[in-house]
């Protein structure tokens, strides 16, 4: 193309098809423009558009592209003109199978006005529409672990078995005016992972750590501690730390007597909850579990040509997915994902209508909808009451269902708990309702383009901040502290021996504290809307030059809750540094609308051979609200709505 300032490329059905891609995602196509680098999100259980995918997601792996060095939620994507993203954290609503997609159009520099709320790229996908012809194919793609490799550390290879299959149809329902495409796909998918766990020994649950004993130095270097701490802990009868035959070093020790072990630690150590080691090395405990997923997804649309001059489409897609994670060992161990079940839909109604040959308009107006339930593997069983946690697991708020963290800082000991940001419930929802207009007009040299999108979005992010099962963080700083020097000698003995004696301490928890909790006291709920303006002129100046003239203006009005639960820092005046709670008529307290969007663009294309080579320059401004919070997810997360707990130990 050498009429235009905008680089991009058109990914065809011919190369969808032909292209082996991980997954079979249609995101990963992005891959294939100059200028991409793969930045997050792998498949995990936010992410229902990876489904799939074997990447793990990050800096320099992941289904999502930096483009140009952007960040990923720079990029904005559309299936048949309809935003495919959700707003908070710029997951993709649908993974659009290979079978339905006609072309994908991938602008990475310079779009014209007509696109906004990007910083890196504007991705566009054409969905295929029925023809007089009938046409449909059927596949099934596998993928298992006989040809894989077995994790050097794993005891046996970790089992992987995925299967996509399914079909599209389309034709005719009335030659030259009405047209049917429809595809279903259904992918199961069974991977396992091997994790490494360090689990205490059977003598070490008992208090003797002697094997933590070095150069004659037991861990601990306060026996006092020991039953001072208990006492606390309402431990009948008491008793300082003692050594054994192993410590050489005066003034150190490495027993805690049974007398002096916490009744809650003691649970936590039962194998139910840690379990016992199952080989020898320094990961002590090996499993394997099996991730599973299974995704039914189907797209439907219909094409009516009414006459010459007007044509209608339709199409609904949806796609369900349950998600499951087990924790390793058993189902109150720490793992890397929680179970997730999705319900995504994204739909268009569109009419383009041709005045003349030189006049012509095309509208669309959709609905995107994004919801994501997450729940920890232990979610239904009240461990932390179980345990002897007081008010561990809350009658009525399903959020505190499961496990706390025992997190065991300065060692290599494995925690338990899970992901803490887990809701138990509804994680993350998106409604987009989508109104979109281009008008186009050919006058001379002039290719004229005016239009509007406008979006209202209802959204909530309802994760927790950090846990609300609660964190227990233990670092040894009180049995690893020399009561003469007050020198805290850092050893996971210590850190054991804390934990054997109900003591946290540190910084380990998701907050920075030794003992937190945080809990919603109300599901979030915001509104907030996109609207965006834009008038674009391609001028042919002659045959070798065009100059790309446009203008955009966008407008995003901050969220605001439903229920006007946010809060912030008043920043100035006599009330600076207090809390201001929303008001009806501050609904989102001390935040305003920005009315000064306005981007240029402008560029130009030139060839100088008819088209062989081209030269292009261009220049533009655009914006776009920041993800991870700036959409939802940051003032309603404030006190209080959001009641955070964080309790650090009095000796720091």
């Amino acid at each position: 193309e050498s009429t235009t300032s905008d680089i991009g490329s058109i990914i065809e059905e011919k190369q969808i098809n032909s292209l082996p891609v991980n997954g079979r995602l249609f995101q990963m196509m992005v891959f294939l423009a100059p200028g991409t680098t793969p930045q997050a999100w792998g498949d995990q259980d936010e992410n229902p558009a990876a489904s799939g995918s074997t990447a793990s997601g990050g800096p320099g792996n992941g289904t999502y592209a930096s483009v140009n060095g952007f960040f990923f939620a720079g990029n904005y994507f559309m299936v048949d003109g309809i935003h495919n993203n959700e707003p908070a954290n710029d997951y993709l609503t649908i993974n659009v199978p290979f079978a339905d997609i006609q072309e994908m159009n991938i602008e990475t520099s310079n779009p014209t006005a007509e696109y906004g709320t990007f910083g890196g790229a504007v991705v566009n996908v054409t969905t295929k529409s029925g023809t007089n012809q009938y046409h449909g194919q059927l596949f099934d793609y596998v993928r298992n672990q006989a040809f894989n490799s077995k994790d050097a550390f794993a005891l046996v290879k970790a089992p992987y078995h995925a299967n996509q299959l399914g079909g599209a149809f389309g034709g005719p329902v009335k030659k030259d005016k009405l047209f049917f495409f429809g595809d279903f796909q259904y992918l199961t998918q069974h991977g396992g992972q091997t994790y490494q766990l360090v689990v205490p020994t059977a003598p070490m649950r008992s208090g003797d750590l002697s094997s933590f004993v070095n150069k004659g130095a037991g861990p601990i270097r306060n026996a006092n501690t020991c039953a001072i701490l208990a006492a606390a802990n309402g431990a009948a009868n008491p008793a300082p730390c003692t050594a054994s035959a192993a410590v050489t070093v005066p003034g150190t020790f490495d027993t805690v007597p049974a007398s002096d072990i916490s009744p809650i630690s003691n649970a936590v150590l039962a194998p139910s909850v840690i379990p016992l080691p199952n080989t020898t090395g320094p990961s002590n405990a090996i499993f394997n579990t099996v991730n599973t997923e299974g995704v039914p997804q189907f797209d439907a649309r219909v094409d009516y040509a009414y006459s010459d001059h007007d044509r209608f489409f339709a199409r609904e897609s949806y796609l369900h997915r349950n998600f499951t994670s087990p924790a390793p060992g058993t189902q109150f161990m720490k793992g890397n994902n929680p179970n997730a079940t999705n319900d995504n839909h994204l739909a268009v109604i569109a009419w383009d209508h041709i005045f003349n040959p030189t006049m012509t308009n095309q509208l669309r107006v959709g609905f995107n909808r994004y919801v994501t339930n997450d729940f920890v593997d232990s979610f239904g069983i009240n461990e932390n009451n179980t345990l002897g946690i007081l008010n561990g697991n809350l009658a009525g708020i399903p959020s505190t269902s499961g496990i706390a963290e025992f997190n065991f800082q300065n060692s290599n000991f494995s925690a338990t708990g899970d992901p803490g940001p887990i809701p138990n419930g509804l994680g993350r929802l998106a409604n987009i309702y989508e109104y979109s207009d281009a008008f186009s007009k050919v006058w001379g040299r002039h290719s004229l383009k005016f239009g509007t999108d406008i979006q209202h979005i209802q959204g909530g992010v309802a994760n927790p901040q950090n846990d609300p099962r609660g964190c227990f963080n233990f670092n040894g700083d009180y049995t690893g502290t020399d009561p003469n020097t007050l020198k805290f000698i850092s050893s996971p003995g210590a850190t054991f021996a804390d934990f054997l004696l109900g003591a946290p301490g540190g910084g380990g928890c998701p907050g920075g504290g030794a003992v937190e909790r945080d809990l919603f006291i109300d599901l979030p709920a915001v509104r907030f809307n996109f609207l965006g303006f834009y008038g674009q002129d391609d001028i042919r100046i002659n045959q070798q030059f065009t100059l790309n003239v446009g203008l955009r203006y966008d407008i995003y009005t901050p969220s605001v809750s439903v229920r006007n639960t946010q809060s912030n820092f008043v920043t100035s005046g006599p009330n600076a540094g207090l809390i201001q709670l929303a008001t009806g008529n501050n609904r989102s307290p001390n935040v305003n609308t920005n009315y000064g969007n306005v981007g240029p663009r402008i560029g130009f294309a030139y060839s100088p051979d008819n088209g062989k080579t081209a030269v292009r320059a261009g220049f533009g401004l655009s914006f776009f609200p920041d993800n991870f919070g700036a959409d939802s997810g940051t003032l309603e997360r404030n006190y209080p709505e959001l009641i955070q707990e964080n309790f650090i130990a009095f000796n720091e």
